[in-house]
């Protein structure tokens, strides 16, 4: 697939991004559209956190097969799709694919298709996006300042269900949570201390809830005891300092959700689904190609493409076609050796990452896209 940049490219190099605003003014519009009323959360599914990002790469695909590379601001971001601000109106039902900036893979495509268009004023349009899979919201917003993210909107106790251990020496932070889990399905087992809790991670558990303080032990003490049982088992801590410095210290002990006391049933359940509900139902880790070979290196060879565009890091690219290049038949792979080749004899060629953009991105298009034979 070919792109079209022409004369909006070139003007796109002297903006920030589409409508042409940056810094305070920026900030004053988005302040502004999030004051205003908006009653669509009673009929959504994903939690929508703010996530002001001044550019945003979006490629689209136009009516009659062309694409389109666009710079955008983002506005606020979902598990299942994100909210941008662009200069003029873009049919809903458009394919694109978002450059997102993961937080530790760097610039990320994320494949969706536009699915609300809505004009805000003078030229500046708001659209959403839709993502073809959910994505870990905790893989692109910074937990600086954010206790604990949550991916839904709203949880139904009644679908709440698997194994919860609680490990906390009193017995009223337990009664809270009882309570909050009256409706559910959870089987809440508590552990007074570290040996007790140890014990139930080795019985089988699906998540632990730790309180911060546990007499003479921390909560981050004993983390790193039950870690050393079960590196991967999800652990949600609730404290009474959710300072920065606090928050640091749970991220760097795999906490993966800081929750203050005292503890509310709403923020309390919708952190909870996210591993009770979530993580049971396959959302966000299992994706429609799960188990093909070919797909994930695909993408994850698309990722290495498109962060070296975005950083001018032509080696970076020429990596990523070499590895297509040198793939063997069983790699799932066939098939995108040809792109690659024309791809890398552009950058041979030219010695100039610009100049060479249109095959790289009919590469990282191809990547995307591509799904290996049964």
């Amino acid at each position: 697939m070919s792109s079209n940049h022409g004369s909006d490219h070139e003007n796109s190099q002297q903006r920030p991004n589409s409508i042409g605003i940056r810094g305070r003014a920026l900030e004053s519009l988005l302040n502004e559209l999030d004051d205003q009323v908006d009653r669509s959360g009673a009929y959504r599914k994903f939690h929508r956190w703010p996530h002001r990002l001044e550019r945003v790469f979006i490629k689209i695909r136009q009516p009659g097969g062309q694409d389109t590379v666009i710079r955008v601001v983002c506005r606020n971001i979902s598990q299942g799709g994100m909210a941008i601000l662009h200069n003029s109106f873009i049919h809903p039902g458009s394919r694109c694919a978002v450059i997102l900036p993961h937080l530790t893979q760097g610039p990320t495509p994320v494949l969706g298709k536009i699915v609300r268009c809505q004009h805000r004023r003078g030229l500046i349009h708001e659209l959403g996006i839709s993502f073809e899979t959910p994505i870990n919201i905790r893989d692109y917003i910074p937990r600086e300042g954010v206790p604990a993210l949550f991916a839904l909107e709203r949880v139904d106790p009644a679908q709440l269900e698997g194994c919860l251990v609680v490990v906390d020496p009193d017995d009223l932070d337990l009664r809270v949570i009882q309570h909050f889990l009256r409706l559910s399905r959870v089987r809440l087992r508590h552990a007074r201390n570290a040996m007790q809790a140890v014990e139930m991670v080795r019985d089988g558990c699906d998540l632990i809830l730790v309180n911060q303080q546990l007499g003479d032990t921390s909560g981050i003490d004993v983390i790193a005891q039950l870690k050393a049982e079960r590196m991967n088992l999800p652990v949600v801590m609730y404290a009474s300092d959710v300072s920065k410095a606090s928050m640091a210290e749970s991220e760097s002990a795999g906490v993966d959700a800081l929750l203050a006391k005292p503890l509310t049933q709403d923020t309390f359940l919708r952190t909870l689904g996210d591993f009770l509900l979530n993580e049971r139902d396959g959302r966000p880790k299992t994706t429609p190609s799960a188990g093909r070979p070919g797909v994930d290196d695909a993408r994850r060879i698309a990722s290495s493409l498109a962060k070296g565009l975005a950083h001018g890091d032509m080696n970076l690219c020429r990596r990523a076609c070499m590895e297509l290049l040198s793939a063997d038949a069983d790699s799932g792979l066939a098939g995108l050796g040809d792109i690659a080749a024309e791809a890398a004899a552009a950058m041979t060629s030219a010695n100039n990452l610009e100049l060479s953009r249109a095959k790289i991105e009919a590469l990282i298009d191809a990547c995307l896209s591509h799904r290996p034979a049964a």
